[in-house]
């Protein structure tokens, strides 16, 4: 939605505004939390197309796998309601 809506599907502004924001937390500019972002979303579809496909079996997964997506899931959705 951001996406759309602030950067008119614009990387290159998506990539500044995270390279402003990142300098202003951290006082480093860079915008390797796009690039971070999209990695997660990569890793969120691939999980949410084995889900789908494999059913229940997902859940027999070992648990460090599955606390790492689902951890990292729920650490995404808390900072974009924070911020």
């Amino acid at each position: 939605m951001a996406f759309h809506a602030h950067h008119d599907w614009s990387h290159a502004e998506a990539h500044a505004h995270v390279e402003r924001r990142t300098a202003q937390l951290t006082g480093v500019a860079s915008g390797v939390g796009l690039w971070l972002n999209y990695l997660f979303g990569l890793v969120w579809l691939g999980d949410a197309m084995f889900w789908w496909i494999a059913g229940d079996a997902r859940y027999r997964r070992r648990p460090p796998e599955r606390l790492t997506i689902d951890g990292q899931l729920l650490v995404y959705c808390k900072s974009q309601v924070t911020t």
